[in-house]
């Protein structure tokens, strides 16, 4: 953007525009969050433009999504692609066509904020970005575990934006740990809104049948779900019977079944597959298990807690920061690589280190011991009032600090700071 168009804007009060950067290949954490977002904030800050980028490499997005995206073409967010336009396949030889793309997607834009969701080695998007006079914001939620920071691109990626934020502690604490010098700002996840409409209820001990506990994950070994397998079967003998109800899919399933099978507790676990209706899934359990070896913040364990769930969870990264007080229990992490090899989870997909919110330190990944996993969960059935006292907690609390709309508004607070510190030509969003 050059001088004369820079003062054009700030001089015409043009409303602010947010180009969210995203990679829609998968449906997960990061892309079900963006796109609960946008549907809740057109509608409160129907001034905003917004559009989003898709970064991934496939035609189209997977069909979970498509509903959603439909919804919001409707009303004015359209969808870009980083290799088609108009659905033919923009060819990577000359290069110029897709830089050309690109550049005209910045450059429409150039009056807002442009939020990478996750992304790094992103250097080219940026530094587009940057010479089309964009504000750039790099949104850290669990990409700084993984990214290869050897890499020059990564530190060029990260330097190159103008703004950092990350939407825990852990995820400042993991850039920090990663030699990420400059400000971050924490601005972390809220109960999503579809989530939040149905609000749950304080839930009582079932006295007349078999406990449920839940687990609602991708089925990869970073998820800890053969951990809770292993528990269920040491289990056997203890004074709480319950049996497992795993919400979720992916590739691990098979092997998972296989353990069930080995452990002798395939009749007490069940895999109820992907799950559309959430709500009535935590609704329908008694007591969520959240096993990860590793996670920047968790949506699950908000849900769960606001539909009335207690948890267990590791307490890893940034899975303390999302649970109550006294609405659910943590569980260290203890078990090295090779221990929790032996109980059938393996390395791959795991960072190369996790953050200990309970020293402050990085270390590598540790898993949960499987025995006091289920100590955790007795302690959660223990007695009738205790229960029910730990339900009414997870409610409260996350009614009180995980607020969608709150949420949303700070994640816009914090893009109309940014654009303001940049000179940005901002209009009164009348907060």
């Amino acid at each position: 953007m050059n001088e004369h168009t820079e003062r054009k804007l700030l001089s015409n009060g043009n409303p602010e525009a947010v180009l969210h950067c995203v990679d829609l290949d998968k449906v997960g954490g990061v892309e079900r969050y963006l796109l609960d977002y946008l549907d809740g904030t057109t509608v409160t800050e129907p001034t905003v433009k917004q559009n989003i980028f898709m970064l991934g490499r496939k035609k189209s997005p997977p069909d979970q999504l498509k509903p959603v995206l439909e919804s919001l073409r409707k009303r004015g967010v359209s969808a870009y692609q980083k290799k088609y336009f108009r659905g033919f396949k923009i060819p990577s030889v000359p290069s110029v066509l897709r830089d050309a793309h690109r550049r005209r997607i910045f450059e429409g834009h150039a009056s807002g904020v442009v939020l990478f969701w996750n992304l790094l080695n992103q250097y080219e998007q940026l530094k587009t970005c940057r010479d089309e006079g964009g504000v750039s914001v790099y949104w850290e939620r669990g990409a700084g575990w993984y990214s290869d920071f050897s890499l020059p691109d990564t530190f060029a990626s990260l330097n190159e934006a103008d703004y950092v934020m990350a939407n825990s502690v852990a995820g400042a604490k993991i850039l920090r740990a990663r030699g990420y010098d400059r400000p971050i700002e924490v601005c972390q996840n809220g109960v999503r809104a579809a989530i939040y409409r149905r609000p749950g209820s304080v839930k009582s001990l079932p006295m007349n049948r078999t406990l449920r506990v839940g687990i609602a994950a991708r089925l990869v070994p970073i998820k800890g779900v053969a951990l809770s397998i292993h528990a269920l079967a040491l289990s056997k003998g203890r004074s709480t019977k319950y049996d497992l109800h795993i919400a979720g899919d992916g590739r691990d399933k098979q092997r998972l079944e296989e353990l069930a099978q080995a452990l002798g507790v395939a009749d007490r676990v069940h895999f109820h597959g992907v799950v559309s209706d959430m709500s009535s899934f935590y609704a329908d359990i008694d007591c969520l298990l959240h096993p990860v070896l590793s996670e920047a913040c968790s949506n699950t364990l908000a849900e769960a807690q606001y539909c009335g769930c207690p948890v267990v969870a590791t307490e890893v990264d940034g899975v303390p920061e999302v649970v109550a007080e006294h609405g659910g229990v943590l569980v260290p992490g203890e078990l090295d690589s090779v221990e929790f090899a032996r109980l059938g989870v393996y390395g791959e997909g795991l960072p190369p280190f996790v953050y200990d919110p309970a020293d402050g330190q990085v270390c590598p990944p540790k898993a949960p011991d499987p025995g006091k996993l289920v100590d955790a969960i007795e302690a959660v059935f223990s007695d009738e009032v205790t229960y029910a006292k730990m339900s009414e907690e997870a409610i409260a609390w996350t009614s009180r600090n995980l607020k969608p709309h709150v949420k949303y508004r700070e994640v816009m607070d914090y893009l109309h700071k940014f654009s303001v510190a940049r000179g940005r030509a901002i209009k009164d969003l009348g907060w």
